[in-house]
């Protein structure tokens, strides 16, 4: 999924690892662990962590995604915020937090509306159901719960200490939920929390990114073991497993009309690469970044990628024949997140310089810095 689409608990060690002062840039002791647009693109919601020579509480905040300005300061955690999403309609916002705690916000007011306490670990991820109803908790183990009530409708734990959850996300019509569970994806009822399948790939490690198809007739999953895999949801059949990645794959996410997929190459990799999902095979190698790539993402036609790497830069790309378009620059630091917005006219970047960042998606103009640099 779309970044989110990346786990946060993996974001969060990439922001870390790209905040400690490596090549030559000025880092923050605040770092902005996610930024995503509203669902109308007009707003930008940030969760805002420290790094590790840093502590204290965290915070969520909206801004105006044209202009800069601060609309909402969502305070409350006692500890770093790791996430933040808006519901599909715009009218709420989810965090979670390195306090055992989710927490439910007006998303126009700032208002907390709800407190959801996991007993045994941080919230390093959320995510609404489409029609905004039920909300998912990422900890060691995946939670599903009612958004209006705030009741546990069930939990999904995990087998054992080397498979603790990553990435829980709901398929598009709300019916379906998965959760990466150590090497496998699985699949089950999104309001009743039964088991339908367990996906397989024979994953030699870590599996920690997950996204369905805009049909919901497809899923594909990254992995640590340097591949991605791609199954039919219906069946559980395992349709094709994309090579070509020389190291650790940090995202996948489906185009639009599910043709392709897209991955981004962490670690030494330093490349996205395009792949058709019919024949697994590659179809385009993106390369021009000089660090590891993080995160990878098809703009809402199909037609662009925004890549973010953790050389400091975020960059368009043309999807069919893999020509960079613009490279944004302006980061201090490691970018582990970029993302259109709904229109594709803008996007914006994420990084633990202290900012996130909003640009014109056929410019390269920077529009908006929010948060202050250090």
């Amino acid at each position: 999924m779309a970044f989110v689409r990346v786990a946060a608990a993996v974001l969060v060690a990439i922001a870390a690892a790209g905040c400690g002062g490596g090549g030559g840039h000025v880092q923050s002791d605040i770092t902005v662990d996610s930024a995503v647009f509203s669902p109308d693109g007009t707003r930008v919601l940030t969760a805002h962590g420290h790094v590790a020579t840093s502590s204290g509480p965290g915070t969520a905040r909206i801004w105006d995604a044209r202009s800069g300005r601060l609309l909402e300061v969502l305070g409350g955690h006692a500890g770093e915020v790791h996430y933040a999403v808006f519901s599909s309609d715009g009218k709420l916002v989810a965090t979670g937090g390195d306090d055992h705690t989710a927490r439910i916000w007006d998303a126009r007011t700032g208002a907390q509306l709800r407190i959801l306490r996991v007993p045994e670990w941080n919230v390093d991820r959320v995510a609404f159901s489409p029609d905004g109803r039920l909300i998912a908790t990422a900890s060691i183990n995946a939670r599903v719960w009612d958004v209006r009530s705030g009741r546990l409708l069930f939990t999904l734990r995990a087998p054992n200490a080397d498979a603790a959850l990553n990435d829980p996300t709901f398929n598009p019509d709300g019916k379906l939920f998965a959760a990466c569970f150590g090497k496998k994806v699985w699949l089950t009822d999104a309001r009743t929390g039964k088991l339908l399948a367990k996906l397989t790939a024979g994953f030699r490690d870590q599996v920690w990114d997950v996204d369905f198809s805009r049909d919901s007739r497809l899923v594909v999953a990254a992995s640590m073991d340097n591949t991605a895999a791609v199954w039919d949801v219906r069946t559980g059949r395992l349709l094709t497993r994309l090579r070509g990645h020389r190291d650790i794959v940090n995202s996948a996410e489906f185009s639009v009309d599910s043709r392709h997929v897209v991955t981004a190459g962490g670690g030494t990799d330093h490349t996205a690469r395009v792949w058709s999902t019919r024949t697994g095979k590659t179809l385009v190698v993106l390369t021009g970044d000089e660090d590891s790539v993080n995160d990878a993402e098809f703009d809402p036609t199909g037609t662009r990628i925004v890549t973010a790497s953790d050389d400091g830069t975020a960059r368009v790309w043309a999807a069919r024949s893999g020509r960079t378009q613009l490279v944004l620059r302006g980061h201090t630091g490691a970018v582990f997140h970029a993302e259109f917005n709904s229109d594709g006219s803008l996007v914006v970047t994420a990084s633990c310089d202290g900012t996130a960042r909003v640009w014109d998606a056929r410019t390269g103009s920077l529009l908006a810095v929010l948060g202050t640099p250090l």
